[in-house]
């Protein structure tokens, strides 16, 4: 299974702007805009177990990804000082995403792709374009 197709596709559909590439090239996303969702995947890495007599038993990817949304460096996490919880950027940016990582995660189920591990994990003020979000490593098996 092409599994950069079949992001990129349920990306389309979802109305997520795709990316493709290195670590580094996150850092390049310009022109962010406020109202627009990137989903940001990293090359996977292959493993294979083998079995006594030299065949493959199993081959696993390990796929590490972000999904980002533009963000203000002056906005505070949840509720610091006198603003709001609600102007925070947890329940701004990062809240609705854990939403669609699990539609995400259910879409690429229905792909026949067996998961094996799911992982988000909070990211604030990240990269140069000043971007929040998730990042999400996941694990599946062929």
């Amino acid at each position: 299974m092409n599994i950069v197709k079949e992001i990129h596709e349920i990306c389309n559909e979802l109305g997520i702007e795709f990316r493709f590439g290195v670590n580094s090239a996150i850092n390049l996303l310009d022109n962010t805009e406020s109202d627009v969702i990137y989903y940001c995947l990293l090359p996977p890495e292959r493993s294979c177990d083998i079995g006594e007599f030299g065949g493959v038993l199993k081959r696993t990817w390990t796929c590490e990804s972000y999904i980002l949304v533009q963000s203000r460096l002056e906005n505070t996490i949840y509720s610091e000082g006198q603003y709001n919880e609600l102007e925070g950027k947890y329940n701004r940016n990062i809240y609705p995403l854990y939403k669609l990582s699990d539609k995400l995660r259910e879409r690429l189920s229905s792909c026949e792709l067996i998961i094996a591990e799911w992982r988000d994990s909070q990211i604030y003020n990240s990269f140069d374009a000043n971007l929040d979000g998730l990042k999400v490593n996941f694990v599946y098996n062929e």
